[in-house]
C-alpha cells in the first residue's frame, strides 16, 4: 500500500508540462500547517482562503523554473523573480509575514481569543522547510522518472 502511494505521488509518467498528483497532497499539507498554526487564534476559513491564493503563483513559478532549467539559457528577470518567490514560499517566510500582518486585524481574529504570538507564527518556517524537504524527497525518489 505504501509503495503504491509513493509511486502515485512521485508520478513517474509526469513530465514538467503535466500537473503532478503530488501537488494536491503537498498543497494540502502546507495548508494544514497554516491551519494548525492559526488554530483557535485566527479565523481559519479567512486565513486559509488567502493562503490558497499563495499556492497558485507558487505552482506557476515552479513551472517557470523547471522550463528555464531545461532551456539552458541565462535567466531573465521573470525567471529570477519566480525563483525568489519559490525560495520565500518554500521557506515559509511569505506565510509568516502574511500571518503577522493578518493577526493585527480584527477581521481575521477569533472573538475573545488571545492574540497569536510571534513565536507561534515563527513555527511555520521549520514546518514549511520540513514540508519542502519531504516534497523534494518524492521528486528525487527512485519512483520518479528523473532517476530512471
Amino acid at each position: 500500500m505504501l509503495s503504491e502511494l509513493t509511486t502515485f505521488l512521485a508520478c513517474p509518467q509526469c513530465t514538467f508540462n503535466r500537473f503532478q498528483p503530488s501537488w494536491y497532497f503537498f498543497a494540502a499539507l502546507r495548508l494544514a500547517i497554516v491551519g494548525l498554526i492559526c488554530w483557535k487564534r485566527m479565523d481559519i476559513v479567512r486565513v486559509l482562503g488567502i493562503a490558497v491564493f499563495l499556492e497558485i503563483p507558487y505552482f506557476l513559478a515552479w513551472r517557470i523554473g523547471v522550463i528555464w532549467m531545461y532551456a539552458e539559457r541565462p535567466g531573465t528577470n521573470r525567471e529570477e523573480a519566480a525563483g525568489l518567490y519559490e525560495a520565500l514560499f518554500s521557506a515559509g517566510i511569505l506565510h509568516a509575514l502574511l500571518l503577522l500582518v493578518m493577526s493585527r486585524f480584527r477581521y481575521f481574529r477569533v472573538t475573545n481569543a488571545p492574540r497569536i504570538r510571534f513565536l507561534r507564527i515563527a513555527l511555520i518556517v521549520p514546518a514549511f522547510l520540513l514540508s519542502t524537504y519531504f516534497h523534494s524527497a518524492f521528486a528525487y525518489s527512485p519512483f520518479s522518472s528523473s532517476v530512471r
